[in-house]
């Protein structure tokens, strides 16, 4: 196994190029953006990092969903692989979600903000989620998902306040 390339590596290489396309387009609708008028709109600035979380955030996802898929096969005892398929569950059902906010995100559709809220809300709110599925039948300490939990408010704070009170969000979607 050492001189292979693992499915994984081969899907960080795709992430990789699968930002540079996007940064690509963002740069290009930026220009065109800034040449038609002077009022901030569109998927630039600040809202490139949104935008970014909601490409890449279903592929870390199902990333995740092929590593559990993997673990299932492995021997192990009943609780373990209940909750296994219970985060396998609610992961792919989060992943189908950004990916929904993604399209409504993208036609910078009115509701979008507030879809990107509750992504953002999920975000924060998933290490509890994964300790309580996990906690069926494990015994786990809770310090680590609370810690997770503690750092994925800041960007969610962060993102909140700028959905709130940008200019360039109001006046992007519009739709």
């Amino acid at each position: 196994m050492g001189g292979e390339i693992t499915w994984a590596v081969w899907l960080l290489a795709g992430l990789l190029l699968l930002v540079v396309v996007v940064w690509v387009l963002v740069a290009i609708h930026a220009r065109r953006q800034r040449q038609r008028d002077g009022r901030p709109e569109g998927i630039t600035g600040w809202l490139v990092i949104p935008a970014a979380q909601l490409v890449l955030g279903p592929l870390a996802i199902f990333a995740s969903i092929g590593t559990e898929i993997e673990v299932l096969s492995m021997e192990g005892s009943s609780p373990e692989k209940t909750a296994l398929h219970i985060l396998i569950g609610l992961s792919l059902v989060f992943a189908l979600w950004i990916i929904y906010v993604a399209i409504r995100f993208f036609e910078k559709k009115s509701n979008a903000p507030r879809l990107y809220k509750s992504v953002l809300i999920l975000y924060w709110i998933s290490p509890l989620i994964q300790y309580l599925v996990f906690s069926l039948g494990i015994d786990l300490s809770i310090t680590p998902f609370l810690i997770a939990f503690a750092i994925q408010i800041i960007p969610t704070l962060i993102f909140f306040s700028y959905i709130n009170v940008s200019k360039r969000v109001a006046n992007t979607f519009t739709r």
